[in-house]
């Protein structure tokens, strides 16, 4: 009955420019010689053209190369890949899918299929995983199964993102850009080192869309504004020539309206044959374009109230800036060189994410169905695993890794179709806790 908008393709960018300071001259491969690519796909670093399975790659410079501002920009790496947001919820609720195989679904109970691998870290839930960042130094596209090193149900495969180090040298680079829907974005890093031992890396980034995709004339106003920014510190200390500990953390906040929804209604759906909203066709929608929406905005109640449509065009504005969402992420790894074939390594990684948005599923500018739903996400990883190379004919990893996530969702429901004249108010809270 509903078409949920996929990500709209943005215009092409009117100014982006990439600075560096100080400038590192591009390494090009001489004429007729393959620039070798490392890639960790088997949790240890060898060059691609070794490696006896399907895997993409893309390094530092072709990222760079590609302006890409997340990981929906870089989908062409592989065949048989679909990158995309579900646009069900805040935050970009990854749709990922290789060979066919993925999930798509807001709901954090449902693991995805292609695990998102940042920094050795994997993110169980979809909400998050559609990664932003400029300073990506490769990423690997997986094809197939891969449960034995990257956890389970990774039943379509794993998309392995590893960002750029410190440099321990003082430097750094911005990039800037202007695009249609009066959106503009500003990405930076900086690095330095403190002492012979210890190098740190700031980031930042800021994308402010002010201008809708949509068109609402119950509102007033264009829908679909959406406005990220994020922090982030890199540091890496070396006490030894075999010891490296390095801590990672990235703080997001994106504050945007609740996406929309196109009704499609047909005389064999409810809300066409009794309440009169019917679009001229499944291509069509009840306004006639898919680039105007007729969504109410709902406000909140107060705790015991009850939820209202908004009425007067002060309430509607308020009403469709109703989607957050929040996350902190941090990782802590430990790499021993203990012999020249022995290598131990050691990943923490913490994941937590708070969101709330307020939606109208109907698609209509009558309160027939919506939803509150916040919720909270926290998931704590532990990774451990010795390698064994000795450049012969014979190597070989072996590793343990904890689970913990938990998982929790107070639904509130309000329903204005099945009783006329009534709303009924309905909560529905969901919790989940994993281990593995």
């Amino acid at each position: 009955m509903w078409v949920h908008n996929k990500k709209s393709v943005l215009g092409a960018a009117v100014l982006a420019a990439v600075v560096s300071l100080p400038v590192t001259p591009v390494v090009v491969a001489q004429e007729g010689v393959l620039e070798e690519v490392v890639v960790t796909s088997r949790k240890r670093t060898e060059n691609l053209q070794d490696v006896g399975f399907a895997v993409s790659a893309l390094t530092k410079s072709e990222i760079e190369g590609q302006f890409a501002r997340d990981i929906t920009d870089l989908a062409n790496i592989s065949p048989n890949i679909v990158i995309d947001d579900t646009a069900q919820g805040p935050g970009g609720v990854a749709a990922i899918f290789i060979r066919g195989i993925g999930v798509a679904d807001v709901e954090k109970n449902f693991d995805p299929a292609v695990a998102v691998v940042v920094d050795n870290m994997f993110i169980g839930s979809n909400a998050g995983s559609l990664l932003r960042s400029i300073d990506l130094e490769s990423m690997e596209v997986l094809r197939g199964p891969q449960g034995t090193l990257f956890g389970r149900n990774t039943i379509g495969g794993a998309i392995n993102v590893t960002r750029s180090r410190p440099t321990g040298e003082l430097g750094g680079k911005v990039r800037v850009g202007y695009e249609k829907y009066d959106t503009y974005y500003a990405d930076g890093i900086v690095n330095f080192g403190l002492g012979e031992n210890l190098a740190i890396k700031l980031s930042a980034a800021k994308r402010d869309q002010q201008e809708g995709y949509y068109d609402n004339d119950y509102v007033g106003r264009d829908v679909g504004r959406n406005d990220y920014q994020s922090l982030g510190l890199n540091a890496l200390w070396m006490p030894t020539d075999s010891l490296e500990l390095e801590y990672t953390g990235q703080f997001e906040e994106t504050d945007q309206d609740t996406p929309p929804l196109l009704n499609t209604g047909q005389n064999r759906h409810l809300f066409c044959s009794a309440y009169g909203y019917c679009s001229p066709s499944l291509s069509s929608t009840i306004t006639g374009s898919r680039y105007k929406t007729a969504n109410v905005g709902y406000i909140p109640p107060d705790p015991g109230g009850e939820a209202f449509a908004a009425s007067t065009p002060d309430q509607a504005r308020e009403a469709e800036m109703l989607a957050t969402f929040d996350a902190d992420t941090h990782i802590i790894e430990a790499r021993w060189q203990a012999t020249d074939a022995i290598k131990v390594d050691y990943i923490f990684g913490s994941y937590e994410s708070d969101e709330t948005i307020i939606s109208n599923w109907d698609g209509t500018p009558e309160f027939l169905y919506g939803t509150d739903r916040p919720a909270t996400y926290e998931q704590t990883t532990h990774e451990i695993r010795v390698s064994w190379d000795n450049d012969g004919p014979i190597n070989a990893v072996i590793g343990g890794y904890l689970w913990d996530s938990e998982y929790e969702s107070p639904l509130r429901s309000w329903v204005g179709f099945v009783v006329p004249g009534t709303i009924l108010d309905l909560l529905q809270k969901s919790r989940q806790e994993s281990e593995s």
